[in-house]
């Protein structure tokens, strides 16, 4: 009786000291994983931030300015889509207006069409046709109100209250932005930029 209570206790020594090693490499993984997690999403955050590979979704493409000795102005495809068919946010009245409406100009040389435009800071709100799949706009600065090569401008698109697409550029630069506004209701833009900027959305139009 006297062996088995002892090997006992020394069994359940053996079992505590294994259960107290146990909790320091527990406690490290834990650490290990909350820490990519932390990582990770300051990572999101420093990338969206940028305005380089972080842009949000819905930005399908950005163009760098045309050199100015191309021979003018060369505008983006202007139709409508694939067979698709629209209506110009310009054509449109809106529940909150942009403060420019129906307007041509260019973005980086690239002419732009039927457009809408914003100052600084500012937002317009549109209701969505029922029929509405999607939505589809050239942005930039405008060159014909931002002469400052060093500018830039924040350009986002909501949808009801879910940011559908943001991007980020630098003066000369054009993105085409296009997303899904299926079953939505109010489409806003925005623009924030440095003072005395103004935003283009060039040919910015629903599609059906």
């Amino acid at each position: 009786m006297a062996d088995r209570t002892e090997t006992g206790r020394e069994t359940g020594a053996d079992d505590s000291g294994r259960s107290r090693l146990r909790h320091p490499a527990m406690i490290g993984a834990l650490a290990t994983i909350l820490a990519a997690i932390i990582a990770g999403v300051f990572g999101l955050v420093a990338a969206r931030g940028s305005g380089g590979n972080g842009q949000a979704t819905g930005v399908v493409s950005i163009l760098a300015a045309i050199p100015t000795d191309s021979g003018g102005a060369v505008p983006p495809a202007a139709d409508l889509g694939n067979g698709e068919t629209g209506v110009f946010l310009a054509d449109l009245t809106a529940k909150r207006p942009p403060d420019q409406i129906d307007f041509s100009d260019s973005i980086g040389g690239r002419a732009i069409l039927k457009s809408v435009g914003l100052n600084y800071g500012n937002e317009a709100d549109y209701e969505i046709p029922a029929a509405a799949k999607k939505f589809v706009a050239y942005v930039g600065l405008g060159d014909s109100n931002n002469q400052n090569d060093n500018g830039h401008g924040v350009f986002s698109v909501f949808g009801d209250v879910t940011e559908l697409a943001q991007a980020n550029l630098k003066a000369g630069q054009m993105a085409l932005i296009s997303v899904d506004v299926s079953g939505r209701h109010t489409l806003r833009l925005g623009f924030d930029g440095g003072v005395n900027s103004s935003g283009d959305f060039g040919m910015a139009r629903f599609l059906t």
